[in-house]
C-alpha cells in the first residue's frame, strides 16, 4: 500500500552542527490552505446508503420470492448474495472521493483539481474502506464458489431426509470442485515451475484475476445487451398501441407454456398414483409416495383418475418393475420442478391476461372527452371520478412523456459508455467521455460522487436487469409477484456476486482513474499476471460492441426463432 508523505515534515534540512551559527532567518515557505477535516456526519450518509440498499434488496427479494414458502436460511443467503452486488453503486464513488480527499490533505492537489478545499459529503478512512472491500470481495467469492453451489444443489434435491440432501449436494458439487481444483493446480504449477513466479502477492493476483476474468466476460455480455435493451424498451413502452401488441403476442406464448407445464404435471401425477397403487399396503415406501402426492396443487389433486391416468404396463409409463427409494427421490425432484414450473407459468399467464385487458381499456379510453379511464379491471372499475381522471392523465399523457424522456437520457448514457469502453485504451489524448468528466472538469466532491454514483448505478442496472430477465429452459427464471422458486433466487444471487468486482474494475478502467483508490490497492492490477496481461486489458472491453450490435439488430432473437426456441434474454419484444 502506498504511503503518503507526512504533512508535518519540514521542507528544510536540519543543521548538522551542534552549535548553531547566526544565520539569517529563512523566508517561510507558503503552505497550502488547511483543509477542514471531514465531519462526523460524513459517516451518516454512508450508513443511510447501506440501509437504503438493504431496503431495495429486501423489496426485490419479496417481489420475486415468496416468504411463506422460502425457507429462512435460503432467504438469508439469497438476500446477502443480492445485497453485496448492489452496495458497489455507492461504495466505489465513496472510495474515489475519500481517496482524493486524503491525497488533497497531503499535497497541493486541491489547488490543481479545483475542489475548493471542502470535505466530501460521504467519507470513510482508508482502514475502514480496506475492511469493507475485503468483506465484500471475499464474502462474494465464498458465496459464488462455495456456499451458493452447495445450497442450490441442496434445495434442488429430491431426497426426503436432510442428511440425504446434504450427501446429494456434496456429490453434485464434487465433480465440479474436482475439475476446478485440477485447473487451478495446473495454472499454479505453470506459474511456479514454468514462469518461476513464487511471490505470494503475484500468485494471489493471479487467483483474483482468473476468478474475475469470467465475471468480466459476463459483464461485457449482460451490460452490452442492457445498454441497448433498456432505453429501447422504455421508448417502445411509451407507445400504447405497440405495447398492447407486444403484450398480446407474449400472452400467446405464455398460454402455450402453461398448457405444456400443466400436462407435464398431470403426467407425473398419473405416474405417482400408479406407483401408489402398485406398492403393497405395508411397504415402507408408501409414506414417501404420500409425501410426493402432497406436492401437487389442489386443482390437479381434484382431477379424476379416469381423466388423467394412462393405462399400460410399467415400460409404457416409464416406470421400473421394482420401486426403490432412489427412484422415488428422482420422481420427487421431477414433481417439485414440474409443480414450480406450472405455478410460475400459470401466474405469468394470468398476470399477462390482466395486463392485456387493462391496456385494452386504456386504448379505448384514450380519446374520452371527459379524460377518465373506464376499465373493467379492479381497482379502476369502482374507482372514484378523481381516481379515474388521475389514471387517465398518467397512462395517456404523463407516462409516455416520461418514458420517452428517460429513453433519450439513457440512450445518451449508453452511447457514452460504449464509446468510453471502446476508446479507453487511447490515452494521448484520452477519448473516454467519463475520464474527461471526472478529470478535466473542476468538480467538487459532491459532483464527483454524484457522477460516479449515477454512472455506476446505470451500469449495474443494465447488467443486473439483463441477468434478472435471463430464462434458461424454464429451469432458472425470475417470476414476479412471489412466483420465483428458491433455486432461481440463489442462482441469480450467484451470478450477481460474479459481476460485483468486474463492474468496479470496469468502471475504473473506462474512467482512467489515477488516484489509486482503495479498491485498486486491494485488488491490484490484472496486468500483474503475465498470462492475462496487457493484451487481456486491451481487447476485452472492446468486445462490448458484439452483444450491443447483436441486441440492436435482434440477431439473437432471429437465431432462436429459426430453431423454434425461446429467447433466453427475452429482449425480442424490446
Amino acid at each position: 500500500m502506498d504511503s503518503f508523505p507526512s504533512p508535518t515534515q519540514s521542507p528544510l534540512p536540519a543543521s548538522s552542527s551542534p552549535i548553531a551559527s547566526p544565520t539569517p532567518t529563512p523566508t517561510p515557505v507558503p503552505t497550502p490552505p488547511a483543509i477542514p477535516p471531514p465531519s462526523v456526519f460524513s459517516v451518516v450518509p454512508v450508513i443511510l446508503c447501506f440501509v437504503a440498499t438493504f431496503g431495495l434488496v429486501a423489496i426485490l427479494i419479496n417481489y420475486f420470492g415468496d416468504r411463506r414458502k422460502t425457507r429462512w436460511y435460503v432467504q438469508g443467503i439469497a438476500t446477502l448474495s443480492w445485497y453485496l452486488p448492489f452496495t458497489i453503486m455507492f461504495l466505489l464513488p465513496l472510495d474515489l472521493s475519500s481517496t482524493l480527499y486524503r491525497r488533497c490533505q497531503q499535497s497541493e492537489t486541491c489547488r490543481a483539481t479545483g475542489l475548493g478545499g471542502g470535505a466530501p459529503l460521504m467519507y470513510l478512512d482508508e482502514r475502514a474502506q480496506f475492511i469493507i472491500w475485503r468483506v465484500v470481495y471475499w464474502t462474494s467469492f465464498s458465496l459464488t464458489w462455495l456456499s451458493l453451489p452447495f445450497l442450490i444443489s441442496f434445495v434442488d434435491s429430491g431426497a426426503f431426509r436432510v442428511r440425504d440432501r446434504v450427501r446429494s449436494a456434496l456429490r453434485a458439487n464434487l465433480l465440479y470442485y474436482s475439475f476446478a481444483g485440477l485447473a487451478a493446480l495446473g495454472f499454479l504449477g505453470y506459474f511456479i515451475f514454468v514462469k518461476g513466479i513464487t511471490d505470494g502477492k503475484a500468485l494471489m493476483a493471479f487467483v483474483m484475476a482468473a476468478a474475475n476474468s469470467w465475471g468480466l466476460l459476463l459483464i461485457i455480455i449482460f451490460m452490452g445487451c442492457g445498454l441497448v435493451a433498456v432505453p429501447r424498451r422504455l421508448w417502445h413502452s411509451a407507445n400504447l398501441e405497440r405495447e398492447f401488441e407486444q403484450i398480446e403476442a407474449k400472452a400467446v406464448g405464455l398460454k402455450d407454456d402453461w398448457f405444456i407445464a400443466e400436462m407435464d404435471l398431470y403426467d407425473l401425477l398419473a405416474k405417482t398414483r400408479v406407483v401408489e397403487d402398485r406398492l403393497p399396503s405395508g411397504s415402507p415406501l408408501r409414506p414417501l409416495v404420500q409425501l410426493i402426492l402432497k406436492k401437487f396443487p389442489p386443482a390437479s389433486q381434484r382431477a379424476t383418475t379416469a381423466s388423467i391416468i394412462r393405462t399400460g404396463d410399467s415400460e409404457e409409463l416409464g416406470l421400473p418393475d421394482v420401486f426403490t427409494e432412489k427412484f422415488l427421490e428422482d420422481l420427487h425432484l421431477r414433481v417439485m420442478r414440474a409443480q414450480s414450473k406450472e405455478a410460475r407459468c400459470r401466474a405469468l399467464w394470468e398476470q399477462q391476461l390482466h395486463t392485456a385487458l387493462f391496456f385494452q381499456d386504456v386504448l379505448h379510453s384514450a380519446h374520452n372527452p371527459d379524460h377518465r379511464l373506464e376499465s373493467t379491471i379492479q381497482p379502476y372499475r369502482d374507482a372514484s371520478p378523481l381516481h379515474k381522471s388521475t389514471a387517465w392523465w398518467w397512462y395517456v399523457r404523463i407516462r409516455p412523456f416520461l418514458y420517452r424522456t428517460f429513453a433519450l437520457v439513457f440512450t445518451l448514457l449508453s452511447v457514452a459508455l460504449i464509446w468510453s469502453e471502446v476508446t479507453f485504451n487511447f490515452s494521448n489524448p484520452p477519448l473516454s467521455i467519463f475520464a474527461h468528466l471526472l478529470h478535466s472538469l473542476p468538480l467538487s466532491y459532491a459532483s464527483l460522487e454524484a457522477i460516479s454514483f449515477l454512472t455506476m448505478a446505470y451500469m449495474c442496472a443494465c447488467a443486473y436487469m439483463m441477468l434478472m430477465k435471463l430464462k434458461l429452459f424454464h429451469f432458472y427464471a425470475l417470476a414476479p409477484n412471489h412466483h420465483t422458486n428458491e433455486r432461481s433466487l440463489l442462482f441469480c444471487g450467484s451470478y450477481l456476486c460474479r459481476l460485483t468486482t468486474p463492474l468496479c474494475y470496469n468502471f475504473l478502467t473506462l474512467s482512467r482513474e489515477t488516484t489509486n483508490p482503495v479498491f485498486a490497492q486491494f485488488m491490484g492490477q490484472i496486468d500483474l499476471v503475465p498470462f492475462l496481461g496487457d493484451e487481456f486489458n486491451d481487447w476485452m472491453p472492446i468486445l462490448i460492441l458484439i452483444p450491443a450490435l447483436i441486441t440492436y439488430f435482434r440477431i439473437h432473437s432471429r437465431i432462436f426463432s429459426w430453431f423454434d426456441a425461446s429467447d433466453p434474454l427475452l429482449t425480442s419484444d424490446d
